[in-house]
């Protein structure tokens, strides 16, 4: 067992392995910071909050970032929802989701695996 800091990977710094309570995965945090302002943004599907969404990206990556990534953030989703053909057109939230997920991908490389499920998941649950 290391008895290290654990790395940003996961995994200690003096290459130990890690302890048990700790994921195996090789997940990477997110840093890019407009996949955290789209993150912070959505927030929890279905979570009434009392802090604006503005709000929550700011306090996550700063106010001065936050003045340049949630029009960009507010932008994506737009084009998401507005996407021809409605990629709401499906059988199955499954589907939807899949579907939405392939149109991020596509059109927005630049976000993270993070940042697509949040959106993914906001529009799921938006269109069920």
């Amino acid at each position: 067992m290391c008895l290290g800091t654990k790395d940003h990977w996961g995994f200690c710094d003096r290459g130990a392995s890690i302890p048990a309570m700790w994921p195996k995965t090789r997940k990477r945090i997110e840093t890019n910071p407009l996949s955290l302002a789209m993150i912070a943004f959505i927030g929890r599907p279905g979570h009434l909050d009392s802090v604006s969404p503005e709000e929550r990206v700011a306090a996550r990556i700063g106010t001065d970032a936050a003045l340049t990534f949630v029009p960009r953030v507010r932008a994506i989703l737009d084009d998401l929802y507005g996407a021809t053909p409605p990629l709401y057109n499906a059988g199955s939230v499954r589907e939807v989701g899949d579907t939405a997920r392939a149109w991020l991908r596509a059109h927005h490389p630049e976000l993270g695996d993070e940042a697509i499920n949040a959106a993914v998941n906001d529009f799921a649950f938006q269109w069920k």
